[in-house]
């Protein structure tokens, strides 16, 4: 009978055991499942938070600059700089230049992104053109794009073999995308 009693708890105490580990299981299960999706967030939600989305480009005879964007919201600020081309002859003595994505405040440069490139061989860099790359983070906010929807520029700022100094400046053309209201 003691055996037996015996037996009945070792499977009472095992069928225990079996069910707190399947419910620890389970519970895990959930928890991965709701912070993979967001707790039920859809995506149409998260663009009601108000994604802004701006392109911009614009041309002269010395300088182009195209497929640029620029993606704010609630998340994070997203610039991408786009393509920009060198029209200029001169390209053919120039050994180093900078690009720069800026737009002015209250007489004030305030710089988005910049990148320059320099042959430190003294050699002359071939070509003046290409993709400018992206930056993203908190750099751009929602409110000041109010500011700069008229006042945004690129700068290319050059230097040849003689040490000589050429700064093109282009204003860009901003257009909206979509609105703060994500239209």
């Amino acid at each position: 009978m003691q055996k037996r009693k015996d037996r009945l708890t070792c499977k009472s105490n095992l069928r225990r055991e079996t069910m707190k580990r399947a419910t620890i299981f389970l519970l895990a299960i959930c928890i991965g499942v709701f912070s993979l999706t967001g707790c039920g967030i859809s995506s149409h939600k998260k663009h009601e938070q108000g994604s802004v989305i701006y392109s911009f480009s614009g041309e002269d005879d010395s300088i182009s600059v195209s497929n640029g964007v620029i993606v704010l919201d609630a998340k994070e600020e997203t610039l991408y700089g786009g393509d920009f081309e060198y029209k200029k002859s001169e390209s053919d003595s120039i050994v180093k230049y900078s690009t720069t994505i800026y737009f002015e405040s209250g007489g004030e440069r305030v710089v988005l992104m910049s990148h320059s490139v320099e042959d430190m061989s003294g050699e002359i860099i071939k070509d003046i053109a290409g993709n400018m790359g992206k930056m993203s983070g908190n750099g751009l906010r929602i409110k000041d794009i109010d500011k700069f929807v008229n006042d945004f520029w690129f700068a290319l700022e050059t230097t040849d073999l003689n040490g000589n100094k050429h700064t093109y400046q282009l204003q860009l053309q901003l257009t909206s995308i979509t609105g703060k209201d994500g239209n």
